[in-house]
């Protein structure tokens, strides 16, 4: 008797092409990371990915580490842990600021798609395995379109999801939120899954400790939604019982951790939540939607949004109506978190465009849970066609993308190379504030040859190692081009040289001097 044929599925699409498919699929978001990347850098709102005084302070940690200097750091109540592990190992490449932060920025959307792929695997057998790949990078590709669609320079514009790209702001919250609420679905819609658990919690405990952020987008949105579920009895508790004990768990021991890391921050968390400004939080963040909306791309972004917040809410019932668990919960935080994270913000009277970036992220849960509630998908008859799109597309970044990046991260913006080029002639230590001094400080060899001051010129230890002041005497001044001769009793500045967007001014025989002890806590 002839054998049966194999099925497709266990064949071309079953285990003998699982490596196939996943090597194709990361080339994809490989290909798009780049193009996104390249963009992003090529616009103005690349300064924020390489310039931005606070997206270089892994740069400045990475530097400070190479030279020796003793780590006696300031930091705010984001601790950046997850961020600084990254860039830290990046660095050891020694490729250079510039290509690192690239090369870091390409990693978080990798990640990002890693965290959408774990979503198309948590939807179960209502997803096809062939459909869970294309899923995540369907989802990938509108996170990349709304990055196209974000060119503001400024870091307070409404343009959130390109600040993923960057390495201070938030963007490992963001993904371990996402990692989170799909574990979350796993756990509680498929009871025994004892690595999903753990590995929840360890989500849990890293981002609590590093970023306390978290605990407002992701863990408040999970178990709201899990209260929600409960009421319509789509959950019950002996299925909740488990995961809310170990996110519990997992939240104070983050929690706890960060009380030996306290000597590291330097600001009191309660500054940043002020509900008595609730009112003037909501006309902030109106205004920041009002501008938003004036730009084209970014209406088209926001139109984006709330389709996608609809189309969760719309399947999300469905997903209830059929009994598919893992489907409700996950759709039910794409239209639930969105507008209760944007109250919440509001409520605890907050002045951040970045507090929103999970209201761009949730929704595109249904992007990936779109091929489980449109029907079922048609495969293509080959899984060479898989690798040759991919390839296909890699060539297509390669080739438009990889130059202008490379030429981007080769050599530091001109105006902070010739900062760099003067200063190295001139000799000495250079000072300036906050977002004037950092991009050289983070390009400069040893970051310690730039001080960071204030307003006063006095030491300002925000982002920056206190050690830095020790015994040093500042020989020069970085200001923007068009502020005035710093005003500084005692001390003659004298205008030695315009670099663009900075001016730098020579002390002569009037140096500055900071004893030793001068930043101590």
């Amino acid at each position: 008797m002839r054998a049966a044929p194999p099925n497709q599925d266990e064949t071309v699409f079953g285990r003998r092409a699982a490596p196939l498919r996943e090597l194709a699929g990361l080339l994809i978001a490989l290909a798009l990371a780049l193009i996104a990347v390249s963009r992003l850098g090529a616009s103005p709102r690349g300064v924020l990915l390489y310039e931005d005084a606070d997206s270089v302070l892994p740069a400045l940690v990475a530097g400070s580490l190479r030279h020796g200097a003793a780590q006696d750091w300031a930091l705010s109540p984001v601790l950046f842990g997850p961020e600084l592990a990254v860039y830290l190992a990046l660095s050891a490449l020694g490729l250079g600021v510039g290509a690192t932060l690239a090369l870091n920025a390409v990693l978080n959307l990798l990640a990002l798609y890693g965290a959408f792929r774990l979503v198309a695997r948590v939807a179960g057998d209502r997803l096809p395995r062939a459909a869970r790949i294309p899923a995540a990078l369907a989802a990938l590709a509108v996170a990349v379109l709304f990055i196209l669609l974000e060119t503001d320079a400024s870091r307070d514009a409404l343009e959130v999801v390109s600040l993923l790209a960057t390495t201070t702001y938030y963007s490992a919250t963001v993904i371990g939120t996402l990692l989170f609420c799909a574990l979350a679905a796993r756990t509680l819609t498929t009871p025994g899954r004892h690595g999903a658990l753990a590995a929840l919690g360890i989500i849990a405990v890293t981002c609590t400790a590093s970023n306390p952020l978290f605990l407002a987008w992701a863990v408040a949105p999970v178990l709201a939604v899990m209260v929600l579920l409960l009421a319509r009895r789509a959950l019950t508790p002996l299925t909740v019982r488990r995961p809310v004990l170990v996110i519990a768990a997992g939240m104070l021991l983050g929690l706890a951790l960060r009380i030996p890391l306290a000597r590291f921050i330097t600001a009191d968390g309660s500054l940043y939540f002020r509900p008595a400004e609730a009112l003037a939080s909501a006309q902030y963040y109106g205004q920041l939607l009002a501008e938003r909306a004036q730009d084209p791309g970014g209406a088209l972004s926001l139109l984006a949004l709330l389709a996608l917040i609809g189309l969760n809410l719309i399947w999300s019932l469905r997903a209830l109506r059929e009994g598919w668990g893992a489907g409700a919960f996950l759709l039910t935080l794409g239209w639930l978190a969105p507008p209760a994270l944007l109250l919440g913000f509001i409520l605890l009277g907050t002045h951040a465009a970045r507090y929103l970036a999970p209201l761009w992220f949730f929704p595109l849960l249904a992007v990936v849970l779109a091929p489980a509630l449109l029907g079922r998908v048609r495969l293509p008859p080959r899984p060479r066609l898989l690798g040759a799109a991919a390839g296909i597309l890699v060539l297509l970044a390669a080739g438009f993308s990889l130059p202008a990046l490379v030429e981007r991260v080769r050599t530091p913006h001109p105006d902070i190379g010739c900062v760099l080029d003067w200063a190295g002639a001139h000799g000495g230590t250079g000072a300036g504030e906050f977002w004037t001094v950092r991009a050289a400080k983070a390009y400069a060899e040893d970051p310690a040859d730039f001080i960071q001051v204030g307003a006063t010129w006095l030491p300002r230890p925000w982002l920056v190692n206190r050690s830095d002041y020790d015994g040093v005497e500042v020989s020069f001044l970085i200001t923007p081009a068009w502020a005035a001769a710093p005003d500084i009793a005692g001390v003659h500045a004298t205008r030695a040289a315009e670099c663009g967007a900075y001016a730098l001014w020579d002390l002569g025989a009037t140096p500055i001097r900071f004893p030793a002890g001068t930043a101590s806590r």
